[in-house]
């Protein structure tokens, strides 16, 4: 068998008011690039709310409507397309990012 890495995301849903986790294969490479952020949302851990994949279309001044991402707000400093990629290794209701692990290992079926 080979062993492989995997992120575990828990967390909490505050519209769902239910607790979350999601488990995703990553390569070490991903792992890397991921690390700013990472660091980034280990200074929010004590906020309420310390994610937000919320979209609002708001209107410009010429009154095109246009959509607002309210996570690229709470991540100024980390590019936006590093924060969709890393929505997709989220549980989808999660507002609120307890912990991240990595483990390492072998997944052996039981039943």
């Amino acid at each position: 068998m080979q062993i492989k890495d995997y992120l575990i995301i828990y967390g909490y849903g505050i519209r769902s008011l239910k607790g979350c986790y999601k488990e995703t294969e990553i390569c070490v490479d991903d792992l890397i690039k991921f690390m700013p952020l990472i660091k980034e949302i280990e200074n929010k851990l004590n906020e309420p709310i310390n994610w937000q994949s919320c979209i609002i279309l708001e209107k410009d001044k010429n009154g095109n409507y246009y959509e607002h991402h309210l996570l690229y707000d709470m991540y100024p400093n980390i590019s936006h397309e590093l924060l969709d990629e890393f929505c997709q290794l989220l549980p989808s209701s999660i507002t609120k990012i307890e912990s991240i692990k990595i483990f390492s290992g072998q997944k052996i079926k039981i039943i």
